[in-house]
């Protein structure tokens, strides 16, 4: 029973990371000792040391520290899952709720800036509008004062992704042309 409890409580959680790198594979080619890298890990990622796949490691930005940098793995991959799955292409219109959040922010600056979307609208609070703007969204919704389902109703809206969990709803459906994702 001991070490049954023990192995329990050894388990080291978290999935973003970033470091130097210490040692590699034989089969590694794309990044070399001393690289500054980030990484998604499929566990222990709270660890001093974790080992990494060298397919989901990229070479750290010089202008990024490595907390900044860590904080990117999970929400950038999440974003471009859901682009992915939704088959985004630049004649899209686009809606993100929660677009001041981890995840929605890189869904505005995604949508705008890599895979140019034609119009990129994104929910957030009055607090975040201005933040929201300057991502890149063509019209930041503020959802304390506005329906995104007013303001979107003739937009021919092709992709929501709802990174909130509560927004999405029936009325996300009623002029959605392409598909709903659920980024949650």
């Amino acid at each position: 029973m001991r070490n049954h409890l023990f192995n329990a409580f050894t388990i080291v959680v978290g999935n973003d990371v970033s470091g130097t790198v210490v040692a590699c594979g034989s089969k590694v080619s794309r990044v070399k000792l001393g690289d500054e890298v980030l990484a998604f890990s499929s566990g222990g990622g709270n660890a001093e040391y974790v080992l990494v796949k060298e397919d989901v490691c990229a070479v750290k930005p010089a202008a990024l520290s490595f907390v900044e940098a860590a904080s990117l793995p999970v929400v950038v991959t999440t974003m471009v899952m859901c682009f992915e799955k939704a088959q985004i292409k630049s004649e899209h219109k686009v809606l993100i709720h929660g677009g001041s959040g981890g995840t929605g922010s890189w869904g505005v600056l995604l949508a705008k800036h890599y895979y140019k979307c034609a119009k990129v609208f994104a929910t957030c609070s009055t607090k975040n509008v201005s933040y929201v703007q300057s991502l890149g969204a063509d019209r930041v919704i503020d959802y304390t004062t506005e329906q995104f389902e007013q303001v979107c109703k003739d937009e021919n809206i092709d992709v929501v992704i709802d990174t909130v969990g509560e927004v999405c709803s029936s009325s996300n459906i009623f002029f959605l042309l392409t598909l709903v994702v659920f980024a949650d």
